[in-house]
């Protein structure tokens, strides 16, 4: 990554890392409910959000294991 994860977006891209994941297995696992989910991340003006979805996406990609 081009950028170096402050603590608390590091903080954050776990926790959105580890709700998509959840989400997507508990969908693919279960076959009788398959509802949609979604899941958001706020954060004050300023905090990185970009940064933050570009770290996830990029762990989903790429597998990054900072956000295991």
């Amino acid at each position: 990554m081009k950028f170096e994860l402050k603590e608390f977006q590091v903080s954050a891209a776990k926790e959105l890392y580890r709700t998509i994941r959840k989400a997507v297995c508990d969908y693919y696992n279960n076959p009788y409910d398959k509802f949609p989910v979604a899941c958001s991340l706020r954060a004050p003006t300023g905090a990185g959000k970009t940064i933050i979805s570009g770290a996830v996406i990029e762990g989903f990609l790429q597998g990054v294991d900072e956000l295991e």
